[in-house]
């Protein structure tokens, strides 16, 4: 009875897949218990939190999910939300999506951003400090407004870089609030197989 709730749980939770557009037909995304729990989470309450997850495990699935709450609580528009990355290729693959404006670390370190409210970061394991402190940066910019701060959330995954000594991150033991994804789900590469 209890493996029937939770596969209940999960339709009842499931959302369109961000792939369907490519496809031209819609296909669905079923969320895990664990990732509509992280998604559930009060943002008045959790400003600040740090998400680590394995491979598959729907981190980027999630940044876009909370990035759509985060409009829906605080009444944003998109250019009032930056999702930060590594790469070129996640970047426009996010810009695509028009809930926010995305970057890559290198443009967030070269520019300013006086309308962003809130920050959501991806493969923050793949930063580099090189071109100055972005995590300094992005708490600064989420800070500023002292009777609504705004969020920051910092998705990562230590098992996927090479950069540990340089990646501007808290220690380990000072990235907290701290929330994990364990479970795996489909790519939407093999969704779109």
């Amino acid at each position: 009875m209890e493996t029937l709730l939770r596969s209940l749980v999960r339709v009842l939770f499931g959302f369109k897949s961000f792939v369907s557009e490519e496809l031209g037909s819609e296909t669905w995304n079923l969320l895990t218990e664990q990732q509509y729990e992280l998604l559930s989470k009060n943002l008045h309450k959790t400003r600040q939190l740090f998400v680590h997850g394995l491979p598959g495990s729907g981190k980027t699935t999630v940044a876009l999910k909370v990035m759509q709450k985060i409009r829906n609580v605080f009444h944003c528009e998109p250019h009032e939300i930056l999702y930060v990355c590594e790469n070129q290729p996640q970047k426009k693959f996010v810009s695509n999506k028009k809930i926010c404006k995305a970057v890559t670390r290198k443009y967030f370190m070269k520019h300013d951003f006086a309308e962003i409210q809130h920050i959501v970061v991806d493969e923050a394991q793949n930063f580099c400090t090189k071109d100055g402190d972005w995590y300094k940066k992005a708490k600064t910019i989420t800070q500023r407004r002292k009777d609504c701060p705004g969020i920051l959330w910092i998705f990562l995954d230590y098992s996927q870089t090479n950069q540990l000594s340089c990646s501007g991150l808290p220690a380990l033991s000072d990235q907290f609030p701290r929330e994990e994804l364990t479970g795996t789900v489909l790519h939407e590469d093999e969704i779109a197989q």
